[in-house]
Formats: structure tokens, C-alpha cells, sequence
């Protein structure tokens, strides 16, 4: 497995994050057990995310806290006056009146009280506006990544997909073909086992004297099979035109080309009386007659 891509995809950002479900959130555990290069990114991204998470939210510092403890005792009662009581009243003119200033006391207990509250509430502070930092700014930065990933995917599984397509389509395409040459190979051979078919050769003449083709002609239906089995490639400007003749007629019986590389059987126009056939070069769309001086094959009557 390619673990680049994996770990480029964003799928680990989301993990540390805690945004996947709880199959995803195993399987990536599981990926990260059998591939170290993968556990180890997991490592780096926490670190990085805690890391981030300490240097904005590090605290109040000490000189914050003495502050505030010192604005506490400010605001607290600064001295206690004795109460006057009726006798007091009554010795006024002789006695002055007794102020007794006495300063705050504050107890251990209560030094040890009013900082644990301020540290419990600048905690309960940091962690409120760690997490709000988190959605605000880390989460969006994780799901930008994760759909990055995503995308380049996606758009790999589409190529994909589009490749996919074409083979598939000229896996069709071949098929259609295998499938067509198949029918006519079994019509073929459904021909040549019929027992009214008669086999006719033709053989070269002096304008192609190396040429050979074989006529299969069926009497009953009077349908014509043309195997050129060895027939020279004509230019693009010509072509070749089977005849046959009967008692001095001549009747075309279409035209074709050489340049058949799988050498299929040529269908050709049905007739019912031929003596001789004839196979003759002429011009690219056929001749009304043969052209003698370009004749190539004939067979014997």
C-alpha cells in the first residue's frame, strides 16, 4: 500500500481531530498498527495540535495573579470600630472616644481558597476558548486539508473511472466483432456441408497467372460463395468483378475487393446458369462488360 497517499489524504487530521466515525476512527487505528510510517504521522499531528494548544493558552502569569489576589484584600474592610455602649456615652466629656485600628486577617485557609478559585476559573476559562479556538481555527484548517485529499482522490477515481469506460467499451466492441465473425464462420460451414454445393475453382490467366480463387455454388438456392484465396491487392482506382457466362450472356455478378485480410467468403449475386466464371479488373464502381485484356481468372467449363 502506498502510504503517502493515505496520509496526504487528510484522513489522519480528521482522526486526531476526533470528526470521524467510530469504524473510521478503527480502521485508521488499524492502519496505524501495521504501518509505522503512518503511526508516526498520527504522533507528529497531536503533538502539533497540543503544542498549538499551550503556546496560546499558557495561563495567567504569577505577576496576574498577585494582582488580582492584592485588588481582593483592597476591597475588604480596613478597619473595625469598637461599638459604643451607654457608658461609653456617658464618660464622653471625660474620655475620648477609643478607635481601634486593626488590619485585615486573612487566614492560610483563605490565602489557600481565593487562588485555588482563580486558577479554577481561568481553567475552566482556557479550556472554553481552547475549544472554541479549535472549531474557530484548527478544525477548519483539519477539514481543508481532509478535502483536499478527498478531491485529488475523487479526481483520480474519475480518470479511473473514465479508463474503466473505454476498455469496457472496446471490450464491446470486441466482443461484437468476435460474436459476428463466429455467425459467419457457422453459416460458412453450414454451406460447405451442404451436400447440393458444388466447388468450383478458378485459376490465374496471363494477366495474374499466380491467382486463385474458389467459387462455392449452391444449385438448389442458387446462392454464390466467393473465397479469393489468392488475388493480388488492386490500386485504389480498380477493382475486381465476378461474371458469369452462360451460352454466350455474360451476367455480372458484383463487385469486390482483394484487400479482404481475414479472407472471408465473399457473398456474391445468386444465379442459376453459369458455364464458365470469370473474374476480370475494371474501374473502382464496376463495367457493364468484362475487359478482356484485364482478365485474371477463370475457371474450366
Amino acid at each position: 500500500m502506498d502510504t503517502e497517499i493515505y496520509i496526504s489524504s487528510g484522513i489522519l487530521e480528521l482522526y486526531c481531530a476526533g470528526a470521524l466515525s467510530e469504524a473510521e476512527m478503527r480502521e485508521v487505528e488499524r492502519m496505524a498498527s501495521q504501518f509505522a510510517a503512518i503511526k508516526k504521522e498520527i504522533q507528529a499531528i497531536e503533538l502539533a495540535l497540543w503544542s498549538f494548544n499551550d503556546h496560546i493558552f499558557a495561563g495567567p502569569h504569577e505577576q496576574f495573579k498577585t494582582e488580582l489576589i492584592a485588588g481582593i484584600k483592597l476591597n475588604s474592610p480596613n478597619s473595625i470600630v469598637a461599638e459604643k455602649t451607654p457608658e461609653n456615652a456617658l464618660n464622653k466629656a471625660v474620655e475620648p472616644v477609643v478607635t481601634i485600628k486593626e488590619s485585615p486577617i486573612l487566614s492560610p485557609v483563605a490565602n489557600e481558597i481565593i487562588p485555588e478559585q482563580t486558577n479554577q476559573s481561568a481553567g475552566s476559562k482556557k479550556k472554553t476558548i481552547s475549544m472554541g479556538i479549535f472549531l474557530v481555527i484548527i478544525l477548519p484548517i483539519i477539514l481543508a486539508f481532509g478535502a483536499f485529499g478527498l478531491w485529488n482522490n475523487w479526481d483520480a477515481l474519475l480518470q479511473e473511472l473514465t479508463a474503466a469506460k473505454k476498455t469496457a467499451a472496446n471490450a464491446e466492441k470486441s466482443i461484437a466483432q468476435i460474436d459476428s465473425n463466429l455467425k459467419a464462420t457457422s453459416q460458412t460451414l453450414d454451406t460447405l456441408r451442404n451436400p447440393y454445393l458444388v466447388k468450383i475453382t478458378l485459376s490465374g490467366m496471363k494477366f495474374s497467372p499466380a491467382a486463385k480463387a474458389v467459387i462455392y455454388w449452391n444449385k438448389i438456392t442458387n446462392r454464390i460463395l466467393l473465397d479469393p484465396v489468392l488475388i493480388p491487392l488492386e490500386d485504389k482506382d480498380h477493382c475486381y468483378q465476378l461474371w458469369a457466362m452462360n451460352k454466350g450472356e455474360t451476367l455480372s455478378l458484383g463487385t469486390f475487393s482483394a484487400t479482404n485480410k481475414k479472407k472471408q467468403m465473399l457473398p456474391m449475386k445468386a444465379t442459376s446458369k453459369a458455364s464458365v466464371f470469370i473474374i476480370s479488373l475494371e474501374p473502382k464502381n464496376g463495367s457493364a462488360i468484362p475487359n478482356i485484356a484485364q482478365l485474371c481468372l477463370m475457371s474450366k467449363e
